[in-house]
């Protein structure tokens, strides 16, 4: 633990609060809203009497937006900002790509690099931003798909293995991988706990009739 605090000081030192892995925090900003940070995340405020600024550092965030017309609230994240024109909605940074979810209203999607105007991004659907991407269109997702980590979960509806276990990798402490590449490509729905991901690998394995060896309690192998 003490060497990973110790390769993680830079960011700690820029964040006003982070989380590690498997850890969640809920924060109660001083206007009534709320940030949940999920695993490895962290995040910077910028509270001033005309703005509500997060930053998003590092990771997953849930926001419900107390109103305030006076002051926007935004969401900063690799390059590109959303702004809530409703309450709740999710921003994950994955990579150079910034997706974001909006579960409850709306929200403004800008990305000044890509050189288009902004998205406006209603209730059902997500969008991804980023340096390699086109500037796309708004996608639906799954019900509870972007926000079930919230409740101690992660939903997956024919989703590959190995999209599955990079999920389930976020919370471990240690390594999941999956052995051969006829097993990665397996179709998966259905919902696991966050909260013990070594027991999601079993029931994948129950599931789908692999096998598993634990090494350690660092690293898990799944195969045929």
């Amino acid at each position: 633990m003490a060497i990973g605090l110790a390769q993680d000081w830079p960011m700690r030192l820029r964040a006003d609060a982070v989380t590690a892995t498997g850890e969640q925090r809920t924060l109660t900003m001083p206007d009534g809203s709320r940030v949940i940070l999920n695993t490895h995340s962290a995040v910077a405020f910028d509270y001033r009497p005309n703005v509500r600024i997060v930053r998003l550092l590092r990771g997953e965030a849930a926001f419900t937006v107390a109103p305030d017309r006076s002051r926007p609230f935004t969401v900063e994240a690799s390059g590109g900002s959303s702004t809530a024109l409703g309450t709740r909605f999710v921003v994950r940074e994955d990579g150079e790509d910034t997706r974001v979810a909006v579960t409850e209203h709306t929200v403004r999607v800008a990305y000044p690099r890509s050189g288009a105007e902004a998205v406006t991004l209603p209730e059902g659907k997500s969008f991804v931003y980023g340096p390699d991407r086109p500037w796309g269109v708004p996608t639906p997702f799954s019900a509870g798909e972007p926000d079930a980590w919230v409740q101690g979960e992660l939903v997956f509806e024919n989703r590959p293995l190995w999209e599955v276990v990079a999920e389930l990798n976020r919370y471990y402490p240690g390594y999941i991988q999956v052995i051969g590449t006829e097993v990665r490509d397996r179709r998966v729905s259905g919902v696991f706990s966050i909260s013990n991901p070594a027991s999601a690998v079993a029931k994948l394995q129950r599931s789908l009739g692999l096998r598993s060896i634990h090494i350690t309690d660092r690293l898990i192998l799944i195969f045929v």
